[in-house]
């Protein structure tokens, strides 16, 4: 979430985010996320909610691991939208964004969608993405110790993750050791010609970067402050390549640094590659069409490398279906359009594709964009976007007994709803407040409360159905 691009609590793109798994490939800077006000900069794939500022004070439904049974009935919506997440899970399982994996999650909604009746179409787009494999970061030791007439010890390539948004490049120099990379972590005699080693944390990546490039950097090399390596996420393109690496990496050339003149090679490379937006559609009721008007109902069906995103974003993708099957006899005044977003994970890659093909026309009828991601875990279910669907939902949460928060906005993070929303088209975000667990190993079935399934889908369901709804689009 997002973002997303992208978080790692979600959020790679802040130093605090948790580590992930080495990705094959990241997003090249072609690829910038959205930004609108009121809703922030995205900085990483998955949202982080700001702190909420209305409660609804509904009773919230027991929650219940998915992995064990529950002891309370759930919504129907709920157990419809579990038996999705399951499958997600348990038999896809991981769908890193641009692969196979995602492939093969992109035809099993194409199909369940149809299966609903609906028409679908798969909306495939090319995105260049920074290589892990590719890019690399090579080091010459030069110590005191050693007799002048030696050649300089050559270390082992280190593994290395490029951050979202670095440009492709090269670079070679000596390293310099910055800390965090905060002002006055810089050397006063600059940093021009040299490599810029930082260390993770207390600021985000995008501040160190710009930071050390500003200073005459000719690359920017970030190691984790915790074990392992991680997908690091900058809002914007800087002047300089950067990478990551891990925090043993990390300390072992500082060490090296106390000992003598360390130099680095450092190289950022893409690769072409493709996903799939998928779209269903199901037309307005013939003798209540209104100005061509639709609303689109989507979620990222993509999960970071190595893992199966129970939560982010099965959980989302998972409701999304729920509500297609829901909602596939009704009889609507409006043009409903659900979709599975490829690549956010990579930046909101397939929702701004999705965006950039609709005519002005297109983008004049959606009356609002509903987005699920990463809804499943958290006290209670959460709401935020337009004020005046954030409104409606409050008041039909209210009226299904549901207990829901409303946030500010994100707060270091984006989700696809942020593509939208750069156009002008009301959008509400549907999410759970608990993140921790996102891009991590743990976020698994275990973890994912049904009763927020149910609670987002049944929010989204009596919004549709209202009277009040196409008011509020007006």
């Amino acid at each position: 979430m997002l973002f997303l691009s992208i978080l790692a609590v979600l959020v790679a793109a802040c130093s605090s985010s948790t580590p992930s798994t080495l990705p094959a490939t990241i997003p090249a800077p072609t690829t910038l996320s959205p930004t609108l006000a009121p809703i922030p900069t995205p900085l990483s794939s998955t949202p982080i909610p700001a702190t909420p500022t209305v409660q609804v004070a509904a009773p919230a439904a027991t929650a219940v691991p998915a992995a064990t049974p529950s002891p309370v009935p759930i919504r129907p919506l709920a157990e419809s939208a579990l038996g999705y997440l399951t499958y997600l899970v348990e038999e896809l399982g991981p769908r890193e964004s641009a692969t196979q994996q995602e492939l093969d999650g992109a035809e099993y909604l194409a199909s369940q969608f149809e299966g609903f009746g609906y028409s679908v179409e798969l909306q495939p787009f090319s995105i260049t993405s920074l290589s892990a494999e590719l890019s690399e970061l090579s080091i010459d030791v030069l110590t005191n110790t050693l007799d002048e007439s030696q050649e300089p010890q050559t270390t082992d390539v280190i593994p290395v993750i490029p951050l979202i948004s670095s440009p492709e490049g090269e670079a070679s120099g000596s390293l310099v050791a910055i800390g965090l990379g905060m002002e006055g972590d810089l050397p006063q005699e600059g940093l021009a010609g040299k490599i810029a080693l930082i260390q993770r944390g207390v600021i985000q990546f995008q501040e160190k970067v710009d930071r050390a490039a500003e200073a005459g950097a000719l690359a920017a090399v970030i190691y984790n402050n915790i074990p392992g390596n991680f997908q690091g996420v900058m809002s914007s393109t800087p002047s300089i390549p950067a990478l990551a690496i891990s925090q043993l990496d990390g300390q072992r050339i500082e060490e090296l640094l106390e000992a003598g003149e360390v130099t680095a090679s450092v190289s950022v490379e893409g690769i072409v590659q493709t996903s799939n937006n998928v779209v269903a559609t199901k037309p307005a009721s013939e003798v209540s069409i209104i100005d061509h008007a639709s609303v689109v109902l989507g979620g990222h069906y993509d999960t970071v490398p190595n893992v199966s995103g129970a939560n982010d974003n099965s959980s989302g993708t998972a409701v999304v279906l729920a509500l297609a099957e829901a909602l596939a006899q009704d009889s609507l005044p409006f043009t409903l359009r659900f979709v599975g977003f490829g690549s956010e994970e990579l930046g909101l890659v397939g929702s701004q594709h999705y965006v950039d093909s609709l005519t002005e026309d297109e983008k004049d009828g959606i009356i609002a964009m509903f987005n699920f991601d990463a809804l499943g875990s958290g006290r209670q279910a959460g709401v935020l976007g337009d004020l005046a669907l954030t409104a409606l939902a409050i008041e039909k949460a209210g009226e299904e007994g549901i207990s829901v928060q409303a946030g500010r906005g994100l707060q270091g993070g984006g989700s696809d709803h942020m593509s939208f929303a750069q156009e002008g088209i009301p959008v509400l975000m549907f999410y759970g407040p608990d993140f921790s667990r996102i891009h991590t190993s743990s976020d698994t079935l275990e973890f994912v409360k049904p009763s927020l399934l149910g609670d987002a889908a049944q929010m989204a369901l009596a919004i549709l159905r209202s009277p009040d709804f196409l008011a509020v689009g007006e």
